[in-house]
């Protein structure tokens, strides 16, 4: 669980404000703290979503900072399942624990979003901009991420079990821990990607560029890395026993 943060007021359900005094109790109650700034109003191109308020009052009912103010909204977790979001605009936008599963997000801009712990199994984020988004723990297993933008985002712990990365920029990317097993990585980039401990058994890696990617405690059993790149001096294993390698070119320092 992430460290919450201190700070000025805090609004609760009812929406009447509570001093710094009340912190230390709502601490001790488990219910969310903000940032040592006032907490800012929802942006207006997050405005526009009805269900965007109430997901943040329920974050505050978790203990979990919203960093947009819900305002006297009625908490309630966002249930997107099998929604419309193609083009979507929401940068920005805290969905931690949201339920996307299903939901069509192809091209939609979620650069620096938090979907930490979210639902998106099956989702199709297909050619969508997931650059520095926070996805810690999210469920992704079968999720379309072909062509996606995901430079710098954080993935640790992820479900991408099954999940289609074909072409996918997963550049500085950290999936340590994540599981890619029976992934469609061809043609990903992951040049400086964090795979520490990752689970890629059955993953294909065909012509996908693992440049200075960092592999060590991977699971690798059964990974196919037809023509691609490999990592120089960052290998999980000094053997490549079972690997699929026809092809791959390993990059020297």
């Amino acid at each position: 669980m992430e460290p919450v943060q201190s700070v000025h007021e805090v609004r609760r359900m009812s929406g009447d404000w509570i001093s710094l005094g009340a912190i230390a109790a709502l601490a001790a109650a488990g219910l969310a703290k903000r940032g040592s700034r006032a907490i800012a109003p929802i942006p207006a191109h997050l405005a526009s979503y009805a269900w965007y308020a109430p997901h943040l009052a329920w974050l505050v009912g978790e203990g979990v900072d919203p960093h947009h103010d819900p305002g006297d909204a009625e908490a309630k977790r966002a249930d997107l399942t099998g929604a419309d979001l193609r083009d979507a605009n929401l940068r920005g936008a805290n969905l931690r624990g949201a339920d996307l599963g299903g939901a069509d997000l192809r091209r939609a801009n979620l650069r620096e979003a938090n979907l930490g712990r979210a639902g998106l199994r099956g989702a199709n984020l297909h050619a969508a901009d997931l650059t520095r988004a926070y996805l810690y723990g999210a469920d992704l297993y079968g999720a379309d991420l072909g062509g996606a933008h995901l430079y710098r985002t954080d993935l640790r712990e992820a479900g991408l079990g099954g999940a289609d990365l074909r072409g996918a920029d997963l550049s500085e990317a950290n999936l340590s821990e994540a599981d890619l097993s029976e992934a469609n990585l061809s043609e990903a980039d992951l040049r400086e990607a964090n795979l520490r401990e990752a689970d890629l058994r059955g993953a294909d890696l065909t012509r996908a560029y693992l440049y200075r990617a960092d592999l060590h405690g991977a699971k690798l059993t059964g990974v196919n890395l037809h023509k691609a790149t490999l990592p120089s001096g960052k290998l999980a294993s000094k053997t490549l026993s079972g690997w699929n390698l026809p092809g791959a070119t390993r990059v020297k320092k």
